[in-house]
């Protein structure tokens, strides 16, 4: 987990340095489809913040598309969840949504359904306006 948190800084630094490491390297995806799985709410965070991340590269975010969006929406809609994981799940979600960049054979979900997703991260910024909670 600890080298996922140092990726993500990476990420949200010089997302060259951390876009380079991961992009060929198909463990890194099962891995955080793996830890997107877990029972323990920091790991889960963790891990949907890696997506969200990775999601900002379109080669990426189609590496990841296939099976974590599914994970992603699990994540958002379990009721014990923390929803500071739900509002990374989101932002994945919206992501990868927003990669298909108005190609019809790229879109992952329905049509209207991003509009959907961008609601109900205002509603969670909503509910919690706390600082950490708004720089997703």
């Amino acid at each position: 987990m600890l080298a996922l948190r140092a990726l993500n800084i990476l990420l949200q630094g010089s997302f060259e340095a951390g876009g380079d490491m991961i992009k060929d390297n198909a463990e890194i995806y099962r891995v955080v489809s793996k830890l997107l799985c877990s029972k323990n709410s920091t790991i889960q965070q963790t891990a949907a913040e890696s997506v969200a991340l990775m999601s900002s590269d379109k080669k990426m975010c189609y590496n990841l598309a296939g099976q974590n969006f599914n994970l992603l929406k699990t994540l958002y809609k379990a009721p014990e969840v923390d929803d500071a994981v739900k509002l990374r799940a989101l932002v994945g979600m919206s992501k990868m949504c927003a990669s298909s960049g108005g190609d019809v054979n790229r879109n992952i979900i329905a049509e209207g359904a991003g509009v959907r997703i961008f609601k109900q991260i205002r509603q969670l910024l909503v509910k919690n306006p706390t600082e950490e909670a708004r720089k997703w």
